[in-house]
């Protein structure tokens, strides 16, 4: 073979490697269920934001923070199932973690993670956040064409609603509605490659644009360890208003942290010091959507369980609880409660005053 052969050849290959390596570099990352990854790394980030799993399902993203063995991420603590995480390492594996803290009003939680350290990613300030500023968006979300999670990063820009907590996101990329959204736990990047928010989740309304970035400064007392002492911290995870009628109930949802979550989460402790008389009916409600009796119910679902006193001594305990009004006022004077997803463990007659969530 001649000289030039070999040359010609030796063009060829170099040029298959370069176009190789575009595709790579252009292509999401498919990661498996041991954390292993099917083709190599698109994005270095991608090696310090993981996947989180309780048991096989599915909760999000998180980022590597502070020393590398913590991840802030958001859980949906409406239907979790208090146990043991493994979080998913790209190219590492998969480990397990445990719940740190937890930031009731928002639901971001803090991880540790067991045996493993990650490079910690760069936190910015977010109380510099402007309408327009642009923004990258990265994490894990479901392809359901390959059946696996893929790495996913796209532009945005910052919406206009901008408040003490959180921030919303729309995006730059119109095909972004065609492809998997990013879930629980999204990281959203500043174009200093520093982290300003995570995303958190809206109940029932996971196929909309991510609309619920909570800003990072708001995480700053959980990765410090400052939180037992927050006011805030027994506080309820979730607070929404369910309408129940004869055609079934319906749910109000707001992703927004209420402007008097104090006053109502201290209204709320008020009332389970002292929950009052058990309720005792024949065929009572099995499940809190069942309920069609009376107006509104106040539902507050909670990250730990709760413990529920009649003013002497704990009568039970509760994930979750709903407060009926009766009248038109914000006077309740019926509490469900259950520790299973919205199914009711029992009643209690009350008398209590807590103002509705108030969005403005």
């Amino acid at each position: 073979m001649k000289i030039k052969d070999l040359f010609i050849i030796f063009l060829l290959l170099i040029s298959a490697s370069f176009f190789s390596c575009i595709h790579t570099t252009s292509s999401s990352t498919a990661v498996q269920s041991d954390g292993t990854s099917k083709n190599s790394i698109s994005s270095a980030f991608a090696q310090n934001i993981v996947q989180i799993y309780d048991g096989d399902k599915n909760l999000g993203s998180g980022v590597a923070v502070s020393d590398g063995s913590l991840v802030l991420t958001a859980i949906n603590y409406e239907y979790y199932s208090p146990g043991l995480l493994k979080v998913l390492v790209a190219g590492q594996g998969a480990f397990e973690a445990v719940i740190q803290a937890v930031d009731p009003r928002t639901s971001i939680t803090l991880i540790k993670m067991q045996d493993i350290t990650l490079p910690a990613a760069k936190l910015g300030d977010s109380s510099t956040i402007i309408p327009g500023q642009k923004v990258i968006v990265r994490s894990w979300v479901y392809n359901a064409a390959t059946n696996n999670q893929d790495f996913q990063e796209e532009p945005g820009l910052v919406g206009d609603d901008v408040s003490e907590f959180q921030f919303p996101v729309n995006w730059q990329n119109p095909d972004m509605y065609q492809s998997p959204q990013p879930i629980s736990g999204a990281v959203v990047f500043n174009e200093s490659s520093e982290v300003i928010g995570i995303g958190g989740f809206t109940p029932g309304f996971m196929h909309l644009p991510l609309a619920n970035v909570v800003k990072i400064n708001t995480t700053k007392d959980l990765i410090s360890g400052n939180t037992e002492q927050q006011p805030w911290y027994k506080g309820p995870i979730l607070l929404y208003t369910l309408y129940p009628s004869d055609q079934g109930s319906s749910i109000q949802y707001d992703s927004e942290v209420p402007k008097n979550y104090q006053d109502v989460i201290l209204a709320i402790e008020n009332v389970i010091n002292n929950v009052g008389i058990p309720v005792t009916e024949n065929e009572p409600a099995k499940n809190i959507y069942q309920v069609k009796e009376g107006n509104t119910i106040l539902i507050a679902v909670f990250a730990r369980p709760v413990q529920l006193h009649n003013g002497e001594e704990v009568v039970a305990t509760a994930k979750w609880i709903g407060f009926q009004r009766i009248g038109a006022d914000n006077e309740f004077t019926r509490l469900y409660y259950g520790n299973i997803t919205y199914v009711i463990d029992g009643e209690f007659n009350v008398n209590a005053v807590i103002p509705l969530p108030g969005r403005y």
